[in-house]
This record gives structure tokens, C-alpha cells and sequence, in this order.
């Protein structure tokens, strides 16, 4: 019997040292497609009516997880589908492309500091600047084509204050004092797709030094009288006292960043995802009603059957996105 247990044991050693094995060649193989990857990365010069995309800074709430697919095997690594996704197809055409993580988690920490795995090659990145005492890194990644900003004052949480709530303000924090040439401001989530040009040739016909902010959201929300935390968010009926806009994806003019800077010192966003227990979209549309910003609505659009984490489907095909050329958010996955 004990003979047996170690033969089993030996065959498991082996097995694992397998795994492992190809896990290294895999990484191996990966790190030397690296010129694939910064190839596939490289940023496109683009401008429209007037207005270059280098006057525009987007930030993108992201993060390293894996998630089990909800059917079938496998995990839906949302490095490579989103962050990497994203920076390789509409990101090529945003010379100042920032992803916002959270957290000291593996994962975050691992890509910050080294890189990931992608379907292309190895994404390489290298942390460039700490600062805050350790609770800010900055990462440069894909030979220079795009940057990690990752907060560690902040969660990796999905959802509420401590997660998205912080790392939207604390990149309001980062665009207003370290981004003071900026023209426009962008923040959204990672499951939004931007058609560039687009999105230029809309905010072309506004001046950066008006305040003026654009939601991507398609009506106002609100809440009735003693709905706090105890109940939620009623949609522009009679019964809401105040009306205010979904802001996923949110853009800001350049003054109307400037005119937040008053409530991110103060930490007023995740002061009001807190006291509304709600998370970034909701939190900043309310903390724009009360800055009182002028604000564009435009219509999201929606792409794909909602079944991307479910069957691992690639989503945003060509086919559909050509009927939607002329708006400049979607939303790519399920």
C-alpha cells in the first residue's frame, strides 16, 4: 500500500512539474513575440476637424483578474480580452491611454511591474515612478503606447466606494495636477468600446475652456423623497426631487475638471458613493449635479448579445460596429 501511495505520488510530481513546465514554455513563447505585441500596440496619428487626439486623456478602470466562464471551461482573462483589446484596436488612436487598477493583488502587481500573457505575445511593462509613499505606481507599457496608473489606497472591488469610487477620483486627482494641459477628459470602464474619431469630431464643436461635460448615458436619474440607502435610484419619473445623468462613460472639458478640484480634494466622490451606496457611474453623475456642469447625453449604443463571458465569443465584430461608425461609445461586452 505504501508502495502504491508513492508510485500515485511520483505520477502527481510529475504531473505537476508537466503543468508547470508548459505553463514556463507558454510564458517563454510569450515573451518572445514581445515585438508582435508593441508592433500591434503602436499609436496612429489621428485628428479631426481641427482637434488632435493628443489633447485627450482617457483613462480606463480596469483590472488582472480571471473569471471562470459561467458555462463551459476555461477563464476569461480580462487583461488580454479587455485591457490588451482595447489598447490594440480603438487605443492605438489615443496617444495618452491610461489604465486604472487598484489594489496589491497578484495580478495587478504582476502587470504593473512585469507585464502578461496576451493572444499576440508578451505585453511587457515596467513600473516608472512611485510616489505617495508607495500608495501610487506608475507603469509604462508596450514599448511607451500606453500607462498603468495603480492606487493602492484603493480596492480591486467591483462595485462601491473603496473600489471604483476611489479609482475614479483618485484619477480626477491624477488628470487635474499632473495632466494641467489636458483638453478633454475621459473615464470609463473597460467593456467600452470608443470610436475615435468619432468621439473627436464630437467634441470639436466645443471649447475645452467652457465647462461642459458628456455622459454616456440615455436619460437622467433621480431619487423620491426618503430614498437613501434604503432604496434605489427611481428613473426620471414625477416622484424624483433631482435629476442627474448616468455618467458611464463620462467626458470633461478641461474647466469642468478644473471646477471638481474643490470636491476631489475633499474626497467628495467616494464620499458620496458612501453615503448613497452606489458605485462610480452614479456617484460622479450626482457629483456633477452639484457642480451644476452643462451636460451633453449621448446615446449609448449596445453591441453583441450579452454572451461573452458566458462562451468565451468574441464580441465587437466588424460587421455590427460598421452600423455605428457615427457614435463614440458602445459597450463590447456582456
Amino acid at each position: 500500500m505504501a508502495a502504491r501511495r508513492g508510485v500515485v505520488a511520483a505520477l502527481w510530481l510529475a504531473c505537476a512539474a508537466g503543468k508547470v513546465k508548459d505553463t514556463h514554455r507558454a510564458s517563454d513563447v510569450a515573451r518572445e513575440k514581445r515585438g508582435d505585441v508593441d508592433a500591434k500596440l503602436a499609436t496612429i496619428p489621428l485628428a479631426v476637424d481641427g482637434l488632435d487626439a493628443r489633447g485627450v486623456v482617457v483613462h480606463v478602470l480596469a483590472t488582472a483578474k480571471h473569471a471562470k466562464y459561467k458555462e463551459g471551461s476555461g477563464f476569461y482573462d480580462y487583461v488580454d480580452e479587455r485591457l490588451y483589446g482595447s489598447a490594440a484596436t480603438w487605443g492605438r488612436y489615443v496617444p495618452r491611454l491610461t489604465y486604472v487598477l487598484g489594489g496589491a493583488g497578484a495580478g495587478e502587481t504582476k502587470l504593473a511591474a512585469e507585464g502578461h500573457a496576451t493572444r499576440d505575445g508578451w505585453l511587457a511593462c515596467a513600473v516608472v515612478e512611485r510616489a505617495d509613499r508607495g500608495a501610487l505606481e506608475r507603469s509604462s507599457c508596450g514599448g511607451g503606447a500606453f500607462e498603468i496608473l495603480r492606487f493602492r489606497n484603493c480596492s480591486n472591488e467591483y462595485y462601491g466606494s473603496k473600489g471604483p469610487c476611489c479609482r475614479c477620483q483618485e484619477s480626477m486627482r491624477w488628470a487635474l495636477y499632473r495632466e494641467p494641459e489636458l483638453e478633454w477628459y475621459v473615464f470609463q470602464d473597460d467593456d467600452m468600446f470608443v470610436r475615435v474619431n468619432a468621439l473627436l469630431a464630437v467634441l470639436a464643436a466645443y471649447a475645452p475652456g467652457e465647462p461642459l461635460a458628456f455622459s454616456g448615458g440615455k436619460s437622467l436619474r433621480g431619487f423620491a423623497p426618503g430614498m437613501w440607502k434604503e432604496l434605489a435610484a427611481c428613473d426620471s419619473n414625477a416622484e424624483c426631487t433631482f435629476k442627474f445623468p448616468w455618467m458611464q462613460p463620462a467626458v470633461f472639458s478641461r474647466a469642468a475638471l478644473r471646477d471638481f478640484r474643490l470636491a476631489v480634494d475633499a474626497n467628495g466622490l467616494t464620499y458620496e458613493c458612501d453615503a448613497f451606496t452606489v458605485t462610480h457611474d452614479v456617484g460622479l453623475g450626482i457629483l456633477n449635479w452639484m457642480a451644476r456642469t452643462p451636460t451633453v447625453l449621448l446615446k449609448q449604443s449596445f453591441v453583441g448579445d450579452g454572451q461573452g463571458k458566458k462562451r468565451g465569443r468574441k464580441r465587437a465584430r466588424t460587421s455590427q460596429l460598421q452600423r455605428l461608425l457615427s457614435r463614440p461609445f458602445s459597450t463590447r461586452f456582456g
